[in-house]
């Protein structure tokens, strides 16, 4: 009742009498914020977010008594409850305990709450903006310089991640970075006295650089720790500090010179190293993408450092790299230097990768299956599972790998970092990602690729296939029958999702890390192999999609491509396909517009037709795993692979929707610069480049005049019968899927596609015919079948007025609509043509149409849990009685998008297969 009291305060706040005792309400909602059981406080949490919105309300006088204690309160805490021991005194964390039973809830929660504190406090800061934030920096300073106060201090034996030092660390530090958010969002929006700002500006940033170089200086031995000054630095110097050069090559110097010791004997404290190491990579690309000009200043001193870094040789292949691509990309972004010599010098990054490409022993290896499976080593894998008779081993994780099986695991690593794929992924993205077309990074990474493109294509199809292909139990040839269910089980990945996995995502890690010379370990190396080199792939084609004609241009690159993506795409996981399914729709995206008839209908058609046949098996093979009972941690495993394929399902009908979209803009192509080179005739066929590595192009329609106008993508895909068939089907198919919110949208799609064939205005009567029979029965059908499900209750408007839609439009064209009516039990005629009269007639109000509807289906329409009476007390086992509002804070977001909710069951209803008179 508070939260929704304060909700509507901050929506009239100008129509609160004056007279109101607001100062004392406010002092009620602090008052509930502060109870230590963050159950009661999330509700006016998420009201004060609303409140701070309010320069009314946070300006007023009677208010600044307030806002200081309630920064302070936010922020002590973020301190990650979940990650302490359960055994602690903490009262918050005891009443958590008690107030949500279970792990994944618990940790969707504490996202949830966490994430509200982190907007009050950059809300806070962005209306208090001095004061709050010297506060925080003044707390936070003085913290880093006691943090070993009354704790055990700093030791390599005991080491732990989840140490008290730590989480106060990364607690207090989410504070800064939440108020950096703030502080950027007022200096972005000087208020109305821009001079006076402005010197504010200067003085904060100051001391800021103060501040930080100060947090720099101060030497800790806790990787984890040095992870989180650095990324805190970083940010400073790409944010507030952008504007200080000088600073940023403090905080490059700190990130060039983080190299410790390794202990590989103390796992825990070494497995923190390389966290810190693979992170200080990461902020070199951050400060090279945002910085470039600055760094090019200094490019011979930070070129000669990474030599003497590089051959020193104490790094790793994938280090290396990242070296690399941190001054590829300082060159290949900054502005001042001449375009010749930015040619030549990116060049000489590239040259060694593009040489591997044509490595005439790489080419053989890929061309078949088996080559594929020698040159990653995975040929030894079969008989190592044969000998070992893994399919009799019920504990993979206790099982411990003998010298044979080391041996193995450790070539399948050697032999994928010899591969071309890695450097080439990034090097590319180095290239494209972030780059608008148009501007010169993005004219120059054109040039760069665009004779690798034809190079690399080929070979990088034959991988993306055979990985894929690896998928197929029918390929791994040699292997008993009676194991082949062990590839689906090596194969399957193993991930931690919040709200869902037991456990922290820190145990779910060191469990992984614990059976790595373990049978489980082994699988792991074998699927992380082929896995490198899938999304290897994905990665790099979706870098050649940004590259405009240079990668659509070729004239037969969308069979092959469409084979690759999708021959064996049925046999990849829910968790796998979603990556597919988003590389799919970057590359349709991204097609250039006059090409779109040539690349995008075999992409799409090949792709829906395995789509909809792996999510429909999918949905039934669930449906039948539900009817039976389920120990706790086969439940588990049923919630992990419900919640995937509802998230595949919504990604393929986002797609679809996409496709169908009205608003999406149409286009009027130009050539951009650097684009013609593409647009020419070849002597060969991609059918023989894919053989030959010779590139040929295609050569569009009517572009001689610089611009020409496209039709829209929905217009494209209505015309295109081979994508509006496929489209059609999943879409048909989604209708019956246990999830309203997919369901929701297709059935909105639908609404908007029936009047498109109930004429023949722009759609070619041929395909408009035979469409629209389909949605008169299929269609139809299966909308009278959900409706007819209690599941679907909450989306019976929704279908009766797609029902209502078919019989509007189609009914004076065809009498099937009626004719499907009429095989449903119970029916009358006079009532069909009754209820088809009424819905077609003319003023006729939405509303109107579906009462219609539902009155004539009332008989077969699903009953509703209201209808159907209260549940017994007895299915409300061990859960505690939750309002709406606090199952919400149950969920992570994803969650909350599921309307239709994890595990949520239909009751069997007898004769619904014969609604229709089918057998």
């Amino acid at each position: 009742m508070m939260s929704k009291l304060g909700n509507f305060i901050e929506q009239k706040v100008s129509s609160i009498p004056e007279d109101c005792d607001l100062p004392n309400l406010l002092n009620l909602f602090f008052s509930i914020v502060q109870n230590q059981s963050f159950v009661v406080a999330i509700p006016v949490l998420v009201t004060w977010t609303h409140l701070l919105r309010s320069e009314t309300i946070v300006d007023s006088p009677t208010t600044a008594h307030l806002i200081a204690p309630l920064l302070q309160l936010c922020s002590s805490r973020l301190i990650r409850y979940e990650s302490l021991p359960q055994d602690s005194a903490d009262p918050s964390l005891v009443l958590l305990l008690e107030d949500i039973d279970t792990i994944p809830e618990r940790h969707a929660f504490l996202g949830n709450y966490r994430r509200y504190n982190v907007t009050a406090i950059e809300m806070i800061v962005r209306r208090k903006t001095s004061d709050a934030i010297y506060h925080i920096l003044g707390q936070v300073g003085q913290s880093m310089e006691h943090l070993y106060d009354g704790v055990p201090p700093f030791a390599v034996e005991t080491y732990s991640k989840n140490s008290p030092a730590i989480l106060q660390v990364d607690a207090q530090f989410t504070v800064v970075e939440a108020a950096l958010k703030g502080y950027m969002k007022w200096r972005e929006s000087h208020g109305s006295k821009p001079q006076e700002d402005e010197q504010k500006r200067v003085t904060m940033e100051n001391d800021f650089q103060v501040w930080c170089e100060r947090l720099l200086e101060m030497n800790f031995e806790d990787p984890i720790i040095r992870k989180r000054v650095l990324q805190l630095a970083v940010l400073f110097s790409t944010s507030a500090l952008d504007k200080k050069p000088n600073f940023m090559l403090k905080v490059l110097e700190h990130v060039l010179m983080t190299r410790p010791v390794d202990r590989p004997e103390h796992k825990a404290y070494s497995d923190a190293i390389k966290e810190l190491i693979h992170d200080a990579m990461h902020e070199l690309t951050r400060l090279a993408i945002k910085m470039p000009d600055q760094l090019l200043e200094v490019y011979d001193q930070l070129e000669a450092k990474v030599g003497e870094i590089i051959a020193a040789g104490n790094i790793d292949s994938r280090q290396e790299l990242s070296y690399r691509t941190f001054l590829f990309t300082i060159i290949h972004r900054a502005k001042g230097i001449d375009p010749a010599i930015r040619m030549e010098r990116l060049q000489a990054f590239i040259a060694p990768v593009k040489q591997l490409w044509q490595n005439p022993a790489l080419d053989t290896a890929v061309s078949s299956f088996d080559g594929f499976n020698k040159l990653l080593g995975l040929d030894k894998v079969r008989e190592y599972l044969v000998a070992r008779q893994v399919h009799k081993i019920t504990e993979w994780g206790s099982f411990n790998l003998d010298d044979e099986g080391i041996a193995i695991q450790n070539e399948l690593s050697e032999r994928v970092k010899a591969l071309p794929l890695r450097a080439t992924k990034s090097f590319l993205a180095c290239s494209t990602d972030r780059v608008d077309k148009g501007t010169e990074p993005y004219d120059t990474a054109c040039t760069l690729w665009h004779d690798s493109v034809p190079i690399m294509l080929p070979d990088l199809l034959k991988f993306l296939g055979h990985a894929h292909a690896f998928h197929n139990p029918a390929n791994w040839a040699g292997l008993p029958a009676d194991m082949q269910p062990i590839v689906s089980r090596i194969l399957t990945d193993r991930f931690w999702q919040s709200g869902i996995s037991e456990g922290s995502k820190d145990d779910f890690y060191a469990r992984v890390t614990g059976t790595r010379t373990t049978m489980e370990g082994l699988a792991s190396s074998i699927r992380g192999t082929v896995r490198a080199v899938r999304e290897a792939c994905y990665s790099i084609l979706y870098g050649l999609s940004r590259l405009n004609v240079h990668f659509y241009g070729f004239q037969e690159l969308p069979g092959p491509l469409a084979n690759a993506l999708f021959a064996d795409s049925h046999f990849l996981s829910s968790h796998q396909l979603i990556n597919l399914l988003t590389l799919v729709r970057y590359m349709v995206d991204d097609c250039p517009i006059e090409l779109r008839a040539h690349f995008v209908p075999p992409i799409l058609a090949t792709c829906f037709r395995q789509i909809d046949g792996k999510i429909s098996s999918q949905w039934e093979i669930l449906g039948q795993r539900q009817q039976a009972t389920s120990d706790e941690d086969e439940l588990t495993e049923e919630m992990k692979e419900e919640s995937l394929l509802r998230q595949l399902t919504y990604t393929a009908v986002m797609l679809v929707a996409s496709l169908f979209d009205p608003q999406r803009a149409s286009g009027t192509f130009q050539l951009l610069p650097g684009d013609h080179m593409m647009l020419t005739n070849s002597k060969e066929s991609q059918a023989e480049a894919v053989t030959n590595k010779e590139a040929s192009t295609y050569t569009p329609g009517d572009v001689a005049g610089g611009a020409k106008k496209w039709p829209t993508m929905r217009r494209f895909c209505l015309t295109e019968s081979s994508i509006l068939e496929s489209l059609i089907l999943f879409s048909t198919h989604a209708i019956r899927m246990h999830d309203t919110r997919c369901c929701g949208v297709v059935l909105r799609v639908f609404r908007s596609l029936i009047p498109e064939f109930a004429n023949v205005r722009g759609v070619d009567n041929q395909t408009s015919a035979p469409i629209r029979e389909f949605i008169s029965t299929e269609v139809l059908q299966a909308a009278i079948t959900s409706l007819h499900e209690p599941y679907f209750v909450d989306l019976q408007k929704d279908l009766a007025q797609l029902i209502a839609a078919i019989l509007i439009s189609y009914c004076p064209m065809t009498g099937t609509p009626k004719q499907v009516l009429m095989s449903l039990p119970g029916l009358q005629e006079s009532a069909v043509d009754k209820c088809i009269d009424y819905v077609g007639r003319m003023g006729m109000q939405q509303r109107q149409q579906r009462a219609i509807v539902l009155d004539l289906l009332r008989d077969l329409k699903g009953v509703s849990i209201s209808e159907q009476g209260r549940i017994s007390e007895s299915a409300a086992v061990v859960r505690k009685e939750r309002s709406k509002m606090q199952q919400e804070f149950m969920q992570t977001e994803q969650q909350k998008e599921e309307v239709s909710g994890l595990g949520r069951r239909t009751p069997e209803f007898e004769g619904l297969g014969a609604l229709f008179n089918n057998n």
